[in-house]
């Protein structure tokens, strides 16, 4: 869906990711138009994750609206939960995690939580349409073929 960049400092060994989202699907092209505003929707909602629960999704170093750009901790040493299942590694913390995880986030935004107005102003600020839309019509109708990333450094 976006532009993803991983930026790193041989010499530290740190690194940082950088995703930038397209006005349109990248992997259908541009006769599938998007709205850039779900890179901002994804950013704070990622940094409301965080202060709810430290450590469990990527930390938002930065976000800029006009390029539809966030900066990011790089998760790239983590491995991805699916690949580890199929080769039947065991999470003996998930159910804690993700239990914990889900009850702060979805308690402390929630009406029980929150003054009603600024839970209205949550709820505006969330909407993610788009999001929605690629999910009922690209991921779960449409068959697409996933490109290979592109190695910048050749």
């Amino acid at each position: 869906m976006n532009l993803v960049f991983q930026i790193s400092d041989k010499s530290s060994g740190k690194s940082i990711i950088l995703k930038q989202a397209l006005p349109y699907a990248r992997v259908v092209g541009e006769s599938w138009p998007l709205t850039l505003e779900r890179a901002r929707i994804e950013s704070h909602a990622l940094i409301l994750q965080h202060e709810i629960y430290p450590g469990l999704v990527p930390k938002i170093y930065h976000y800029d609206p006009i390029l539809a750009l966030t900066v990011m901790e790089d998760l790239s040493n983590y491995l991805i939960m699916r690949k580890g299942l199929v080769a039947r590694k065991r999470y003996p913390h998930f159910a804690q995690h993700i239990g914990t995880f889900l009850a702060r986030t979805l308690f402390l935004t929630s009406d029980f939580a929150l003054p009603a107005q600024e839970k209205k102003k949550k709820a505006v600020q969330f909407s993610n349409p788009d999001r929605c839309k690629i999910s009922e019509d690209l991921i779960f109708t449409t068959p697409i073929l996933i490109p290979k990333p592109i190695n910048l450094m050749h």
